[in-house]
C-alpha cells in the first residue's frame, strides 16, 4: 500500500513544487505517488447547490477531481505542495479545494477522509511576511475538515521565487525533509 500522495499544485512544471514533491516522495522511500492537479482539467465549483441538497455529491463529473480524491482517500497522508500567489493558492489548486466542499454536509463519521492526514507544504517568493500563508492555511484547514481529514503542522518556506530556488537552498530542503519525516511518523507511526 502506498503511504503518501503528493499533490504538486503549481501550474508551472519543473519548478519548486515539482522538486519539493520529489523530495517528499523520496523521504517516504518512494512509497507513494505524485499528482499534478493543474494537469487534471479540474473544473471549478459552480455553486449549483447540489452538494448542499445531496451531501457528498457534485454535479461536475468526469474531470480530474475524482481521480485526485480517490487517490487521497486511499493513503494515510496527502501532502499539498503549493506556491502562494497573492497570498493564496494558485487557481488550479483552489479549484480542487473548492470541490472538497461536497462533503461538508456529510456526517463526520461518514466523511471519506476520516483517519487520514493532510499536510501543507507552502512556499512564497517573499522573504518575510507574517500573513503570507494565512489565507492558504485557513482554506486547507477547512477543506481537510470537510473531507474528514486531520491537518498536520505546515512546512512553510519563504524566498522561493525562481523555478530552481529550492534546488539551491539547502536549508529549505533540509526543513522540508524534517517536515516529511514528522508527517510520516504521524501517518505511519510504526515506520516513522
Amino acid at each position: 500500500m502506498d503511504e503518501v500522495l503528493v499533490l504538486s499544485c503549481s501550474p508551472r512544471r519543473g519548478g519548486n513544487a515539482d522538486f519539493a514533491a520529489e523530495l517528499v516522495l523520496e523521504a517516504f522511500g518512494g512509497s507513494g505517488r505524485i499528482m499534478r492537479p493543474a494537469d487534471g482539467g479540474i473544473g471549478p465549483c459552480r455553486s449549483c447547490g447540489r452538494c448542499e441538497a445531496v451531501p457528498g455529491t457534485c454535479s461536475i463529473a468526469g474531470d480530474g477531481a475524482d481521480a485526485v480524491f480517490e487517490a487521497m482517500f486511499s493513503v494515510p497522508l496527502t501532502v499539498f505542495v503549493s506556491p502562494v500567489y497573492f497570498y493564496h493558492l494558485p487557481a488550479q489548486a483552489k479549484a480542487l479545494v473548492d470541490r472538497m466542499q461536497r462533503w461538508w454536509g456529510v456526517p463526520e463519521a461518514e466523511r471519506p477522509g476520516r483517519g487520514r492526514l493532510l499536510a501543507p507544504l507552502l512556499f512564497g517568493a517573499r522573504r518575510k511576511g507574517v500573513r503570507l500563508f494565512e489565507g492558504s492555511l485557513l482554506t486547507l484547514k477547512y477543506a481537510a475538515a470537510a473531507a474528514g481529514m486531520a491537518l498536520c503542522p505546515a512546512s512553510l518556506a519563504y524566498g522561493l521565487e525562481g523555478p530552481s530556488d529550492l534546488r539551491r537552498d539547502e536549508a529549505a530542503r533540509e526543513a522540508l525533509r524534517q517536515a516529511a519525516a514528522a508527517w510520516r511518523a504521524a501517518a505511519i507511526p510504526e515506520r516513522g
